[in-house]
């Protein structure tokens, strides 16, 4: 192999770890928000059955092929396919449920409005943390396909508990996450003096 071709192709890696780093990163806010939000901590958990590769929760989330059919995430070390966990841990205690991507969620939303956070939580654990862990609150989840839901979630003042949150995402995202209009958030933003999200940071 060139020169050329191993100093182009460390270089793809090295931009390759820096996208990754920067979803990681991503992810770790958005968590840290939702925890603040919800009360509970939220950890995807996925160790191969076949090389024992423990994956990280970028390479579980950027296993699922997209399928609704197909609960399972690709090994990023050896490619097996298998179902990955959502362990949670709040005031409820822990749980370790299945992890659903967020189309396979989306899916199988539909006819759990009529269910309180208390019965969803009872009835589909797998689907309530997974819809809370991409959306933030089922509101959030339910809003996404159009239907209104109408129970009451734990009542938090979402927009003092996104401040520290400011300008880590965009604005939008921590609008649909808080269920807040976008100008609320920008406005807080502005008023903090924060800049706005850039993902190139």
């Amino acid at each position: 192999m060139s020169l050329s071709m191993r100093l182009s192709l460390s270089q793809e890696m090295t931009q390759r770890l820096s996208l990754e780093q920067r979803l990681e990163q991503k992810l770790g806010v958005r968590m840290a928000l939702i925890q603040a939000l919800q009360g509970e901590e939220y950890t995807p958990h996925a160790v191969c059955p076949a090389c024992t590769r423990a994956m990280t929760p970028v390479e579980i989330l950027k296993g699922f092929n997209r399928d609704p059919a197909d609960f399972t995430t690709a090994c990023s070390g050896c490619g097996h396919r298998f179902a990955p966990k959502l362990k949670t841990r709040g005031g409820y205690g822990s749980v370790e449920v299945a992890l659903y991507c967020d189309i396979q969620t989306q899916a199988q939303l539909a006819g759990h409005e009529h269910h309180s956070p208390e019965e969803f939580r009872v009835k589909n654990a797998a689907l309530y943390h997974s819809a809370v862990y991409h959306n933030g609150s089922l509101h959030a989840a339910f809003d996404r396909l159009d239907i209104k839901y109408e129970f009451e979630e734990a009542a938090v003042d979402a927009l003092a508990k996104v401040r520290p949150f400011l300008g880590q995402l965009p604005d939008t995202e921590l609008a649909r996450i808080i269920g807040h209009q976008l100008r609320e958030v920008r406005s807080a933003r502005r008023k903090a003096g924060i800049r706005a999200f850039r993902s190139s940071r």
